[in-house]
């Protein structure tokens, strides 16, 4: 998952900051802009999506449990 490449430190969970960087790259990728109010904007709400614990940060089961609630249920 693109979770894991976005880990810069390793711990097993990403921060908004990190959630900020996945979604600007992410958009680069696909050749668009995303301005760093519009990350941050997404990037809350996939922690308020996301987080269980409310701890400011996510793990890759929390993500993937987040997603599949949002899209599938």
């Amino acid at each position: 998952l693109g979770i894991d490449v976005f880990d810069y430190d390793k711990s097993g969970e990403i921060d908004q900051k990190e959630i900020n960087h996945m979604i600007t790259a992410t958009s680069e990728l696909l050749g668009k802009t995303c301005d760093a109010s519009t990350a941050r904007n997404l990037s809350k709400k996939i922690l308020d999506a996301c987080d269980k614990k409310r701890c400011g940060k996510i793990t890759k089961e929390e993500f993937v449990d987040g997603s599949v609630k949002r899209f599938y249920g």
